[in-house]
């Protein structure tokens, strides 16, 4: 028999937002604020198809990166930083989902 598991959020309705990184021909750092601490973000390049994710109990600066063909690694090099306190996710141009005049979509729920 299986087992069920319940899982209760005491806040109500999951927070969520999510939006778009325009391409820019000079690519910059881009920080987003949420308004509320994120459990979970995920970023996907538009071009290149990278995904960087980050959950909540990963080191700030820490996430997972996946490439177009599945292959994942944990990366550590500050290029996504999720700072759950100021409820902020900067993308690091030059990290790859930002390079070379691409755009990308994010999300994040808390």
């Amino acid at each position: 028999m299986a087992s069920t598991t319940t899982q209760v959020n005491a806040e109500g309705v999951q927070r969520h937002a999510s939006g778009k990184i325009t391409a820019s021909a000079t690519a910059t750092d881009v920080t987003i604020t949420v308004g509320f601490a994120p459990k979970y973000v995920q970023v996907v390049g538009l071009v290149n198809l990278l995904t960087h994710e980050w959950f909540a109990g990963m080191n700030e600066g820490d996430f997972f990166e996946r490439v177009a063909a599945g292959d994942r690694t944990l990366e550590t090099d500050d290029k996504l930083v999720v700072d759950e306190e100021a409820g902020t996710i900067t993308v690091v141009a030059g990290g790859g989902i930002l390079d070379d005049n691409d755009g990308a979509v994010w999300h994040a729920w808390g």
